[in-house]
């Protein structure tokens, strides 16, 4: 009997730590300034944000690249804001020129979505406390853009919860 309580409770706390991914699309024709965010309620503490799909153009088509497929100096990209407190966080291939698109020509244009994937990257930010926060990309012109990037959200456990989760665990055993 005990040993049935304490699996439960070893169970639920268990239950309780495990991180979930809340998944963000960002599309660029929807999504392309601060104010037609993608917008989450997030508490306190620390998030990872992971890249899971996608790339978009913000151009009608795609120039200049070499035999790679690579250094175009038009083409498809994964880069990413982060807005919370007044605050701006760029993230991806991006973030080399303001947000706005990478450095031309090259780094961080490519000529399909999937090299702008695979050349994507993530990131973390923290919070104090219940905020909300924005997801977006910036582009003066939606026209000719194409294409949506998948971000995962996911809470980083904090060290008092994984010492819960150790000892219910050693509960359990």
């Amino acid at each position: 009997m005990l040993g049935k309580m304490l699996f439960a409770a070893a169970a639920l706390v268990g239950a309780s730590t495990a991180a979930s991914a809340t998944t963000v699309v960002i599309d660029s024709t929807a999504n392309y300034n601060s104010s037609l965010p993608v917008t989450l309620m997030l508490g306190a503490g620390t998030y990872n944000i992971t890249p899971t799909a996608g790339g978009f153009t913000r151009f009608s088509s795609v120039s200049g690249c070499d035999g790679l497929g690579e250094n175009c100096s038009q083409g498809y990209e994964f880069s990413y804001i982060i807005k919370f407190n007044g605050n701006e966080f760029k993230f991806g291939d991006g973030n080399a020129n303001g947000g706005i698109g990478p450095i031309s020509p090259g780094n961080g244009y490519f000529a399909t979505a999937a090299q702008a994937f695979a050349n994507a990257t993530g990131g973390s930010f923290t919070l104090t406390g219940p905020t909300s926060v924005d997801f977006y990309f910036f582009d003066d012109f939606i026209g000719d853009n194409s294409g949506t990037m998948t971000l995962d959200v996911t809470a980083v456990p904090e060290p008092a919860t994984w010492a819960m989760m150790i000892a219910g665990f050693g509960l359990v055993g």
